[in-house]
């Protein structure tokens, strides 16, 4: 590079910065929203080869093939592997060689390389930028403040779609597109019974700052293989985001400069809208309805301005029938969390059907016992379904695609057996002041009562309970009990696959003699300590290691919770051995639960 050149580099990168300094990190992005004319091209995950649909738009997207430059981020993965793929792929799609750029910002070297010249220079050069997959808080962690506000390598990347540039990215990649971006460790049922995560190691979702570039609303990857229909539904009501949108694999949205948006690619889009719904949450789990649901496949195209669709006029609307494919009139779906689950559902299984309604299922069953949560789709009178042919760009697909429009739905907490939670609840709480808290875990299957519905809270907690209990509250995989032998743990006992998952994960250790005893109490050093290493394993931090372990408390602490991100002590009794009820109260604080104990 000649001297001139570099003069050049400097001066721009010097101007870029003053730019930022002189807007501030709130004017800036308001700015930045408003003046955008580039697409952000939001993909689901699942992103096949051979989908040249979603490849070739984001490559027009960028311009000129001869003076395209496309960016590839690989800051969601461990590695630079998926990166390297893309660029191959990017390259098999007519990206000429030595147009593609690798820009390395991870968490790790976030700190000096946001803020790099020489790397914002070489974002500022893009007319494409591209975020591959992995684990979205990596991103968000790397180019966004603690304080909320942008890095100067989100301020490049804003520059680049405001001149006209395209912003994609694909599963993690399309998570963080919103300004709020969540995440969750655990399956989606557990944001319907533990809503917003408020420490690393809760279970539920969790919900920090995105990028802040799709406007409209929360963005949810993997939506239909994954059963996310559950989780983005809490997170909107939960957050008071009116509007979500959960993109199914192989999918995508090219999204316009105002956040309307076509979809693009195999799979479709569901438009969920809170905003006239209402939800209660109590011990006995989490109700809501009045939630309405638009599905857009190919095609189709969103308008969040005015929250209206325009269908592919492909697409012939279809009145209700009952044909020969049509599913039976008992209206109940068994799994929802089966790939396409709810798409069947609302299309052949209610918007195309004579029913008035249908059911679906959320089932969680453990031990002969199970609970889960019924969701009941409703027809409105503006409730419409569509089905045509659309043909992709340039890949030969002419498949039927559908569009269901204006379908509401209901949530509700049930028990395997489809009865009320209040006909399983325990009969013998009356004198304990943590009856409501008790519930809560009676309902979730983590602390169950007996056949008899006795719950039995004054008898204290062998370490085959306490091992029992703990890995089902925290979440702590069973695959951790592949290849633990325990030779005093009976095949037949109520927790022994958890038992040796709580081995396995290092909640619980074995004798020196390689036993168990399942029988014995628990120490107060035994209960500290098995908690700490679970808030370590739960973590969703990017350093399980810095979390602070829960303390333990004097037994008649409540452990009130403090900041979000931070343990809070835990009830722990000096003179063990512990109660049902004190280990249902140090389970509750442990998951950050809001029912405690009564006053």
């Amino acid at each position: 590079m000649s001297q001139t050149n570099e003069g050049r580099q400097v001066t721009r990168t010097l101007c870029l910065i003053l730019v930022m300094a002189l807007a501030g990190p709130r004017g800036l992005a308001d700015a930045d929203q408003e003046a955008a004319t580039g697409h952000l091209l939001i993909i689901g995950g699942g992103l096949k080869a051979d989908n040249g649909e979603i490849f070739r738009r984001f490559l027009k997207l960028a311009g000129d093939p001869k003076t395209a430059r496309i960016g590839v981020f690989p800051t969601a993965s461990a590695t630079t592997l998926s990166a390297t793929l893309t660029m191959d792929l990017l390259h098999q799609y007519g990206l000429p060689p030595g147009s593609v750029d690798l820009l390395e910002i991870t968490v790790d070297n976030a700190a000096t390389s946001t803020a790099d010249p020489a790397m914002l220079d070489r974002i500022g050069r893009c007319t494409g930028l591209f975020f591959t997959g992995g684990d979205q808080r990596r991103i968000g962690h790397a180019f966004v403040n603690a304080d909320g506000s942008d890095t100067p390598a989100l301020a490049a990347i804003r520059a680049v779609w405001n001149r006209g540039g395209v912003v994609g990215g694909t599963s993690a990649g399309a998570a963080c597109m919103g300004k709020l971006m969540l995440s969750s460790r655990g399956p989606a049922i557990d944001s319907l019974d533990f809503g917003l995560s408020k420490a690393p190691h809760h279970r539920g979702a969790m919900v920090e700052r995105g990028l802040g570039l799709f406007q409209a609303g929360p963005i949810d990857q993997h939506f239909s293989h994954r059963g996310r229909l559950a989780r983005l539904t809490r997170v909107l009501l939960e957050s008071d985001a009116p509007l979500g949108f959960g993109i199914d694999e192989d999918t995508a949205i090219d999204v316009a400069a105002n956040d309307s948006f076509e979809v693009l690619g195999r799979g479709g889009v569901t438009v969920i809208d809170t905003s006239r719904a209402k939800a209660s949450n109590t011990a006995l789990g989490y109700s809501a309805w009045g939630i309405r649901l638009n599905y857009l496949e190919r095609g189709d195209r969103y308008h969040p301005q005015d929250q209206t669709c325009s269908i592919h006029p492909g697409k012939a609307l279809l009145k209700n029938s009952a044909g020969a494919d049509q599913p039976d009139e008992i209206g109940l779906i068994g799994d929802l969390g089966q790939v396409n689950a709810v798409k069947k559902a609302i299309s052949v299984g209610l918007a195309m059907s004579p029913l008035e309604q249908r059911a679906g299922l959320f089932i969680r069953a453990r031990g002969g016992q199970g609970y889960g949560y019924r969701f009941l789709f409703r027809k409105t009178p503006e409730t419409q379904a569509y089905r045509g042919r659309v043909e992709g760009d340039g890949d030969g697909e002419a498949d039927d695609r559908y569009s269901i429009l204006n379908v509401l739905l209901d949530i509700g907490p049930i028990t395997a057996s489809l009865e009320s939670p209040e006909t399983t609840m325990p009969v013998d709480l009356d004198d304990s002041r943590a009856r409501e808290l008790i519930q809560s875990l009676v309902f979730r299957g983590i602390m169950p009562a007996n056949p008899e519905r006795e719950f039995h809270p004054s008898n204290s907690v062998s370490r085959a309970e306490f091992a029992g209990i703990l890995v089902r509250a925290t979440g702590t995989g069973l695959w951790r009990a592949q290849g633990v032998t325990i030779p005093d743990v009976s095949g037949e006992s109520l927790f022994t696959r958890e038992i040796a998952a709580a081995v396995g994960a290092g909640l619980l250790s074995l004798g020196s003699d390689g036993r168990f005893y399942p029988e014995e109490r628990m120490s107060e050093q035994e209960v500290c300590q098995a908690f700490a290493r679970a808030a370590v394993l739960a973590s969703k931090e990017e350093n399980p290691s810095a979390v602070a372990a829960p303390a333990p408390a004097k037994p008649d602490d409540k452990g009130p919770a403090t900041d979000s991100g931070k343990s809070q002590a835990l009830t722990v009794p000096r003179n063990p051995p512990m109660t049902r009820e004190q280990l249902a109260v140090a389970i509750g604080q442990f998951l950050g639960l809001p029912w405690g104990i009564e006053d």
